[in-house]
């Protein structure tokens, strides 16, 4: 991330206001440092990502109510879940077959949805599974019609559950039969120093992938001091640039306090940083 903030806004910012910005940069940071930190006691069951179909028709607010439906139906089959893996994702394919409005007053309005539902590996196209329904929804306008459309969806039904158990077992047996490939990738990774990468992928083996999981556990120990590291030096060097830049009218540089508070308590380079910071 490249901070540039323009002399004009930095120079109407209190002094209250720029920490303001640093500490929330900061704990932005340390949250993330945090993740990376305990990275190799992630829980690596499947977990699948929730997509909302694209449909200009289809306003926030109802998209916002598909995605809760969504994630309803994989979290209750233990698939869902915060920090899944964005590659694999349920994916609704929606086709309106029917919109109306009714001639009873009030006017209602009526829609009818075919969906097609895909759990897939976006990255190499493979669809694991797939289900095919029809909903229905009733409402006082277009959007609220679409809203109890897919509030139909029952998490709970049978085909729903199968099209979900099915995907898990193949995405299982995919990793169990490629797990050496997606080492060999993560070594290929770190050894051009590309350790953000390498995690990426090591974090996606599942812990039921048994034979080559331990494996990616370990190997996340071993890079996630040195992707802190390379990380702090990024910042330091980011901080070095601006601090030779100019600052605002109150002679208070921003963009280089912002890059300090990106530096790790615990990394090599944070005393270096300190130091110019207590020079500046």
């Amino acid at each position: 991330v490249v901070f540039n903030p323009g002399a004009t806004a930095s120079s109407q910012m209190s002094d209250a206001e720029r920490e303001a910005k640093i500490a929330a940069k900061r704990n932005e940071y340390k949250a993330q440092n945090n993740v990376m930190s305990n990275i190799a006691d992630f829980a690596g069951s499947i977990k699948i990502t929730v997509m909302v179909p694209a449909d200009d028709n289809i306003s926030a607010a109802a998209q916002r109510q598909i995605e809760n439906k969504l994630i309803q139906m994989v979290t209750l089959n233990g698939i869902g879940g915060l920090g899944g893996d964005p590659r694999y994702v349920l994916a609704p394919v929606s086709e309106l077959v029917k919109n109306e409005v009714t001639s009873t007053a009030p006017v209602r309005h009526l829609v009818k949805y075919n969906i097609t539902f895909y759990v897939a590996d976006i990255v190499t196209g493979t669809v694991f599974s797939s289900e095919n329904t029809e909903v229905t929804g009733v409402g006082d306008s277009d959007e609220w019609a679409i809203i109890a459309a897919f509030n139909e969806l029952n998490p709970k039904d049978a085909k729903f559950q199968k099209m979900l158990s099915d995907a898990k077992e193949r995405i299982i047996n995919y990793y169990q039969g490629h797990g050496a490939e997606f080492i060999k990738q993560a070594e290929m990774l770190i050894a051009k120093q590309e350790y953000g990468q390498a995690m990426a992928v090591l974090g996606s083996i599942p812990v039921e992938a048994d034979e080559f999981y331990p494996t990616a556990v370990n190997m996340m120990k071993e890079i996630t001091p040195k992707y802190i590291e390379k990380e702090c030096g990024l910042a330091l060097s980011q901080m070095k640039a601006a601090l030779g830049r100019p600052t605002d009218e109150n002679g208070y540089n921003l963009e280089a306090m912002q890059y300090y508070a990106l530096i790790p308590a615990n990394s090599e380079c944070k005393a270096e940083a300190d130091a110019l910071a207590n020079q500046y």
